[in-house]
């Protein structure tokens, strides 16, 4: 292959090359599928499998999966449009410490983006003899004037010719969400191979169409194993790392999964090109040349009275499953797949190629980065460039075997706009919370103020969230976390809190102050102790004593603290002390704590009722901490119905935090909550994993045990679910959420673990 870029004219996703090849490029909206959803993952290679046997028509494939910035600058500027004024300082404050802090950690925050062409030969759309020929001939006018130095003119009309193929393959493309690249994005595209890993603007380098200015770059192949880009935005190195043998078995080989669970950025390319079966260089043949060739060995081995070599005997086995793939109609393809990794200098690519090619190891997976092919693998992964004539670095696998690289799979999770709240966990088992979260670099981005706003692609939308699990698992750290954020944005807050816990962190934080001589209902019941009349004074006698000293002190006061207020932003109610009957319980046999609870729930569900419909157009959202002790009474589970019923409809949230999965799943709840964040419960993990909707299989119930404090089943508006390590990145609000401090004994039996 010549060392030269192969491309010729663009148009909207169609690139024509100088050797006539028309190269259509699509970009592949991921399926999300949970790291341990095995068998969704099979699903979805049976899918791929049948995709790629479908363009087994045309002749080349082209996988890439690469890193786009995700610009988490840009994101907080749209996030802050929904700030409310009163917060907008501090709100600034903590969206532009969260974009330095992840980016020292992380660099370049990126996401994935599956891109995949499909490659068109001209002479193969000939609807006739005659523009067969004719489409020959300027093939052949093509490489004369090229020969001579001249460059033939080919306009924009050239590429009409395929719209009815075009129409063909997009409607193959609408299977795997794929969408046709505008001609901007396929101008990046090509560009990106050039600026990888130099700063750039993704706009303007978009803008730029001439080939020439695309691919403006000093390519220095003078240090081995490494690829050296300069130019005058900057400098990166580069490594090509591609794969050299597959296990002979190559199930889960999930190559692309793979890639994306390293710490750093990686590309995935892969080259593929569809084996003719027939004919003097088909498949058929080379298989009968080999056959020969490993009989050979065999019949001289036993000549000489020493055993068949195990991998000769391997290759014959895996020589019999392709022939008998080739006589069930598989597609044949021979591919090429490379690993990228870019970073500033060279010692850090080294080091980030050693660890990949280790992580591939631990799968026997054999990759290298060689010294000498770093330029011709620069050359040959170039978009439009074929295949065809490459020698080096090949796999040969069915379509099935194929599908098994994993392409176009993520599980990424959360919002595009929203605060921070964790990282994807990729583990399948960690020591602690901060492996999980540093050996992850897929963050996870929340509003919960968007659910019920009809974004497009979402699988609800109920406004409702709900935060499930055992006690001590890192469930109220999570809704406060989720308060915090909540409080920065355009939303009105009702907060009840059963624990006193937000007015203890509250006092830590700005103090008491005195505020003024004020009245409460106490002041009321005062003025009837002191009446005149012995029926009012007793009365009120009565009151005072029932009050004093119990749960009824919830709803009377003296007026030292201000009471809740429809008209304000953020209320915290707090409702310890409740001691609540149990659903069927008998009225009569209540205790007299039992039966000043009910009566406080009453007005308290009202006035939540009325916060989530008294103002429409504002949204509103009450949060439920430790919910379930509203569930074992008649007349709290009515609250919280009452609070669901007001959803999309009135612009209001719940946020419905509760220790058991059946606090909210029996008939009448199903469906009504969106959001979905479920921490381990060892006595229903088969319900925790029907609640997110994962298979209830071994694996998955093994999985779900090994999570430890903090992390948990994470499904969001997108119906996507996955495993989460919750994370707060100012310590401010970590030690003010904590609701345990560490003694002398607890901190020495962790020492000496």
């Amino acid at each position: 292959m010549e060392l030269q870029t192969p491309f010729k004219l663009m148009k909207d996703n169609l690139l024509l090359t100088k050797s006539g090849d028309i190269w259509a490029y699509y970009k592949i909206k991921p399926e999300s599928i949970a790291t341990n959803d095995l068998d969704k993952k099979e699903l979805n290679k049976r899918m791929m499998a049948f995709i790629y046997g479908t363009l087994s028509k045309y002749s080349e494939l082209h996988l890439e999966m690469l890193p786009k910035d995700m610009n988490l600058t840009e994101r907080f500027t749209q996030l802050g449009k929904d700030f409310a004024d009163e917060a907008l300082p501090i709100a600034k404050y903590y969206a532009n410490e969260t974009v330095k802090q992840l980016g020292y950690e992380l660099g370049t925050i990126t996401n994935e983006e599956f891109i995949l062409g499909v490659k068109l030969k001209s002479f193969q759309y000939a609807d006739s003899i005659k523009t067969a020929i004719s489409s020959g001939y300027d093939q052949f006018l093509q490489k004369t004037f090229s020969a001579l130095g001249y460059e033939a003119t080919i306009n924009e009309t050239y590429f009409k010719q395929f719209a009815n193929e075009l129409d063909e393959l997009n409607s193959t493309m609408i299977t795997v969400k794929g969408t046709p690249l505008k001609e901007n994005e396929l101008a990046y595209l090509i560009r990106y191979n050039f600026i990888r890993n130099i700063q750039h603007d993704v706009l303007k380098e978009s803008k730029e169409h001439n080939f020439y200015k695309l691919t403006d770059t000093i390519l220095d192949p003078s240090e081995k194993g490494f690829l050296k880009l300069e130019n005058d935005q900057g400098t990166s190195y580069v490594a090509f790392i591609p794969i050299g043998a597959l296990p002979d078995n190559i199930s889960f080989s999930h190559l692309f999964e793979t890639a994306q669970s390293m710490k750093f950025s990686v590309e995935l390319q892969i080259k593929a090109e569809y084996q003719e079966v027939d004919g003097l260089n088909g498949l058929n043949s080379k298989l009968s040349r080999l056959r020969r060739r490993f009989k050979s060995t065999t019949q001289e081995a036993h000549q000489t009275g020493d055993r068949d070599s195990q991998q000769n005997l391997t290759n014959q086995i895996l020589l019999d499953e392709l022939q008998n793939d080739i006589e069930a109609g598989k597609s044949i393809l021979k591919w090429l797949a490379c690993f990228v990794i870019s970073g500033n200098t060279k010692e850090e690519v080294k080091a980030r190629s050693d660890r990949l090619i280790n992580r591939l190891s631990l799968r026997d997976i054999e990759a290298y980065r060689p010294n000498a092919d770093q330029l011709p693998l620069f050359y040959r992964l170039l978009q439009g460039n074929s295949l065809e004539g490459n020698k080096n670095w090949l796999q040969v696998t069915s379509n099935e075997g194929f599908a098994e690289n994993l392409f176009a799979v993520s599980n990424r999770l959360g919002n595009n706009v929203g605060w921070y709240i964790g990282r994807v966990d990729d583990l399948a088992e960690s020591q602690s919370l901060e492996q999980s979260i540093y050996a992850s670099r897929k963050i996870v981005l929340f509003n919960p103020t968007i659910a019920n706003k009809g974004i497009k692609g979402a699988k609800t939308d109920s406004p409702h969230i709900a935060v499930t699990g055992e006690t001590g698992k890192g469930k109220s750290f999570l809704v406060k976390l989720l308060f915090i954020y909540m409080s920065f944005m355009k939303t009105k807050l009702l907060y009840i809190d059963p624990k006193k816990e937000i007015r203890n962190w509250f006092n830590k934080v700005i103090g008491k102050r005195e505020l003024g001589e004020k009245v409460g209902m106490l002041n009321v019941i005062e003025i009837l102790k002191s009446s005149d009349d012995p029926e009012i004074k007793g009365a009120g006698n009565l009151l005072y004593e029932m009050i004093t000293d119990s749960v009824l002190q919830l709803g009377f006061s003296d007026g030292s603290n201000d009471g809740v207020n429809l008209a304000d932003r953020i209320n915290v109610l707090e409702v310890s002390g409740l001691e609540l009957p149990k659903e069927g319980d008998n009225p009569d046999n209540y205790s007299d704590l039992e039966k000043k609870s009910v009566a406080l729930m009453i007005p308290l569900g009202k006035f939540c009722e009325k916060f989530g419909s008294n103002d429409s157009n504002s949204y509103t959202a009450e949060i439920f901490d430790e919910a379930w002790i509203f569930n074992v009474a008649k007349s709290g589970k009515k609250i919280l119905k009452s609070m669901k019923r007001v959803g999309h409809s009135q612009n209001n949230m719940l946020l419905y935090a509760t220790q058991s999965v059946a606090d909210i799943s029996d008939q009448n709840d199903h469906g009504q909550f969106g959001v979905l964040f479920a921490f381990d419960e060892p006595s229903e993990r088969e319900a925790i994993l029907n609640h997110v909707q994962l298979p209830v299989n071994e694996e998955n119930l093994h999985w779900l045990s090994n999570m430890i404090k903090g992390q948990c089943l994470f499904r969001d508006i997108y119906g996507r679910v996955g495993k989460i390590a919750v994370h707060s990145l100012f310590d401010e609000m970590t030690s003010s959420f904590k609701t345990i401090n560490k003694t002398a004994s607890s901190k020495s039996e962790e020492m000496y673990r």
